[in-house]
C-alpha cells in the first residue's frame, strides 16, 4: 500500500489510523482492491503525524477514536491540525453520540462505524471526499445544524430529508444515498418525493437548485 498523494495525483489518498492490525488490513485491502484510492496506514497518532509530514496532507484520514494512550479527542485534534487542509473522519466500533457531535463541531467530516458493509464504506468515503459529511442513519441526529428560519423555503424539511438533500446537491444517485443511510432505496425515493413537494420542485435537480439558491445546506 502506498502513502499519501502528491499534488495532482489521480486517486485520492486515504490514511487509516488504527492499532488493530486486522482492522487495518481488512479495510486497507478492501480500499486498495477497489482501485479507487491510494491507501496508507498508521498505528498511532505519532506515526500518523509522521506519515502526513513526510507525504503531505491526505485527502482523508480515518482515525480510530480509541487509540491506546489517547485521551478523549486529543488525537483527533492533533491529526486534524496536521492534515489540514485534508479531511479527518472518526472510525470506531463503539462510540458515544456526544463524542461524535463534539468531533463534528470541531471539524470532523463524518463517522465511520466498523460495522459498515463494504459497499457502504466505499460510498461513505466517496461522499466525504466530495465534500459531504457522512453519518450512519442512527447518528444523523448528532449532525450540527444551521439555525432554521421558520419563514424560509424548506424550513419544514425533516432531518432525514435534509440528509438526502445534501447528497442530492452532491449529485449522488438514490442507490448511493441509500448506502450512505443504510436504508432501502425505496426509502430514499420517498424522501426525494417529499423534498420536491416541500420545495415545490419539479424534480431532484430542480430541488438541488432551489436548495443551493436558498442556502438551505
Amino acid at each position: 500500500m502506498t502513502a499519501g498523494l502528491s499534488e495532482g495525483a489521480a486517486r485520492p489518498g486515504i490514511l487509516i489510523v488504527d492499532d488493530h492490525l486486522l482492522i487495518v488490513d481488512v479495510i486497507g485491502n478492501l480500499l486498495s482492491a477497489s482501485a479507487l484510492f491510494d491507501v496508507g496506514t498508521a498505528a498511532s497518532i505519532d506515526t500518523a503525524v509522521a506519515a502526513i509530514s513526510a507525504h503531505g496532507p491526505y485527502d482523508l484520514v480515518l482515525l480510530d477514536y480509541r487509540l491506546p494512550g489517547v485521551v478523549s479527542l486529543e488525537g483527533f485534534d492533533t491529526v486534524l491540525r496536521a492534515n489540514a487542509p485534508g479531511r479527518v473522519a472518526l472510525l470506531s466500533g463503539r462510540i458515544e453520540k456526544s463524542v461524535v457531535l463534539e468531533a463534528m463541531r470541531a471539524g470532523a467530516c463524518g463517522f465511520i462505524p466498523k460495522r459498515l458493509p463494504a459497499k457502504g464504506l466505499i460510498s461513505a468515503l466517496s461522499l466525504m471526499l466530495a465534500g459531504t459529511r457522512f453519518l450512519p442513519a442512527d447518528f444523523q441526529d448528532v449532525e450540527p445544524q444551521r439555525p432554521i428560519d421558520v419563514g424560509k423555503v424548506g424550513a419544514d424539511l425533516t432531518q432525514s430529508e435534509r440528509f438526502v438533500l445534501g447528497h442530492l446537491l452532491s449529485g449522488r444517485t438514490n442507490k448511493e444515498i441509500a448506502n450512505a443511510m443504510q436504508r432501502a432505496e425505496v426509502t430514499v425515493k420517498m424522501h426525494v418525493r417529499q423534498i420536491c413537494q416541500k420545495l415545490k420542485a419539479d424534480n431532484r435537480t430542480h430541488a438541488a437548485m432551489i436548495a443551493r439558491n436558498e442556502g438551505l445546506m
